[in-house]
């Protein structure tokens, strides 16, 4: 799994991810779609059961680049997880330009909050 993210605990945090098309090298225009990104303790947890939801900013929609921002309250409240233990993320993609609006996981890695 690539992408994966670690993150300090009460930190900022930029994290810019690229999504890229299934040929895994095309990048995924994400002009009307919307990003989100979910931080769950087991890999089949449904999105609702998320730890940690985080909308993501589409900085160039044309190259597949979003970004999430992450606030020191986003990993001080989460004290369901631990410190330097892997969970996981998921990202996913809705697109309005279908009727009706297509979602697919983009990207599924680990997770990290370390101690500063």
């Amino acid at each position: 799994m690539g992408n994966a993210i670690q993150i300090y605990r009460g930190n900022n945090r930029t994290v810019s991810l690229t999504v890229y098309q299934p040929d895994g090298k095309t990048a995924y225009n994400l002009a009307n779609c919307a990003v989100t990104l979910y931080i769950k303790k087991r890999i089949n947890q449904s999105n609702s059961d998320a730890i940690i939801t985080k909308t993501g900013t589409i900085t160039q929609a044309a190259n597949g680049v979003v970004e999430f921002y992450f606030l020191p309250a986003d990993t001080n409240d989460a004290v369901e997880l631990k410190d330097d233990v892997d969970y996981f993320y998921d990202v996913e993609v809705v697109n309005s330009s279908y009727s009706p609006a297509k979602q697919y996981t983009a990207v599924r890695a680990r997770f990290r909050i370390m101690q500063p």
